[in-house]
């Protein structure tokens, strides 16, 4: 890191300009934007969606009927799910279903895989999962 600051030094100082490299971090793998395809072994129902977005510490998203939001914080392959708040609309008793499944699954993550940058798998400490495919 010195030495690249002293190069840029010594170039700008004799007039050339050199170029300019970006020092932004890379957002962690388990962010973005999420589509959940299997709730511990089962499809997500066909007429239903549940998502995850995953920024900064937050994840928020649909859970098949309702919009739910809460906090989580990682490390380099463990991940834990805060409390989880949720609108209260009313849907058929199979989205219900599947919602509660989702939801009490996600409170129970305590590690992730990201496989090819477009598949993460949230996984409890008894071995279920939630598998989700990034969105485009």
């Amino acid at each position: 890191m010195f030495e690249t600051f002293a190069v840029t030094l010594l170039l700008q100082a004799a007039g050339a300009n050199p170029p300019v490299t970006s020092m932004q971090p890379t957002a962690p793998p388990y962010e973005g934007r999420w589509l959940v395809e299997v709730i511990d072994r089962v499809k997500v129902m066909p007429d239903s969606q549940v998502t995850m977005r995953i920024e900064g510490g937050n994840i928020a998203g649909i859970a098949s009927c309702n919009n739910y939001h809460g906090s989580f914080t990682a490390t380099r392959a463990s991940i834990t799910v805060g409390e989880l708040l949720r609108t209260m609309k009313t849907c058929d008793a199979a989205r219900l279903s599947e919602e509660n499944d989702f939801l009490a699954l996600l409170r129970e993550v305590v590690r992730y895989e990201v496989q090819s940058r477009d598949i993460l798998e949230l996984k409890t400490s008894d071995g279920k999962t939630i598998v989700a495919k990034r969105e485009p």
